[in-house]
């Protein structure tokens, strides 16, 4: 998951973070 702040990609810190070949993405858990 990630959001636009002030014109850039933003992760959210309160979510898993993982980071695939240099991409930073949040781990999201459908259950």
């Amino acid at each position: 998951i990630k959001f636009i702040v002030d014109g850039v990609w933003r992760t959210d810190p309160l979510r898993p973070v993982v980071n695939n070949n240099g991409y930073e993405n949040n781990l999201l858990i459908i259950s």
